[in-house]
């Protein structure tokens, strides 16, 4: 279990450095496993979700920690890149995934040729823009640096938007969703909507709960899926509401989640015994399908 509590830490102070930076506590460390399966990401045909896949047995040549695509019967399963890859994200055309390892890159799907955007050391959370000119990451630092950037992909330059953490682009492009800090004393995160440029920002959720995280717009941005943790001590949950704000109400148990291109179904990750592993539920009957073992 060494290697495992040594990527867990690692994560973990990365993130605690990000979060803190930004007044936002950090996730509790997650608990010991032999593999985690983490930030499953659909593909824009819904044919395949990436996600990152944590290994705690080093000698594990066929199954290592690495950036990991597989398809959504769970019988392709391919890796992309060994190491150290968090938060994929999918270009709008499907051609490329974004994703960090404390700097932001791409990786092509078929080539996998690599192009590394930054250099800080400390970007997280890369997302796709709808128009594919541009990825949001959130970087931690000093006062003048922290926050959330644009890169764009055309003029290869940096912009500072604001502190917008764990941003996501609404399929139209006009507005975001993120975790911001929250005014509730008896939490540390909630859940804001606002325009694209930063301005116009709405407070959707005011719960007790210690944080709320990861928010997903669905792609008919009627809806908004997040995970909460009622404190730091609970198991994740996955919640859904409406994009104003309304109908907010317990889906399942898990973390990480993502709507399909359809909006039908969502993948997300959730404990087996001694593995955190993938699985989709549908969004409507609630069946539940397990994808990665």
């Amino acid at each position: 279990m060494h290697l495992l509590k040594r990527i867990t830490f690692l994560i973990f102070i990365s993130f605690y450095l990000f979060s803190c930076s930004n007044m936002i506590e950090p996730p509790t460390p997650l608990p010991e496993y032999d593999s985690m399966d983490q930030s499953p990401a659909w593909s824009p045909d819904g044919k395949w979700i990436a996600y990152t896949h944590l290994n705690a047995n080093v000698v594990d040549s066929l199954y290592p920690t690495g950036l990991f695509i597989i398809d959504t019967n769970g019988t392709n399963k391919k890796m992309l890149l060994a190491g150290n890859a968090y938060s994929p994200d999918w270009s709008p055309d499907g051609k490329e995934i974004a994703f960090t390892n404390g700097n932001i890159f791409t990786i092509d799907i078929n080539t996998k040729q690599i192009n590394q955007l930054t250099n800080n050391g400390s970007d997280f959370f890369p997302n796709w823009s709808p128009d594919i000119a541009r990825i949001s990451f959130d970087r931690s630092g000093t006062s003048d640096t922290v926050g959330t950037w644009i890169y764009n992909i055309n003029t290869q330059t940096q912009t500072r938007l604001g502190i917008f953490p764990q941003l996501d682009w609404s399929q139209t492009g006009n507005q975001i969703v993120y975790s911001g800090k929250s005014e509730n004393k008896n939490s540390e995160s909630q859940i804001w909507l606002a325009n694209s440029d930063g301005t116009n920002q709405k407070e959707l959720t005011s719960n007790s709960f210690s944080f709320n995280r990861y928010p997903k717009f669905s792609e008919d941005n009627n809806k908004i899926v997040w995970e909460v943790l009622r404190n730091n001590t609970d198991n994740a949950e996955i919640w859904i509401m409406n994009t104003d704000g309304s109908n907010q109400k317990k889906f399942t148990d898990g973390s990480y989640p993502c709507w399909s291109p359809e909006n039908s179904r969502i993948v997300y990750s959730k404990p087996v015994n001694n593995k955190i592993t993938l699985f989709i539920i549908d969004v409507k009957t609630k069946i539940i399908k397990q994808l990665t073992f």
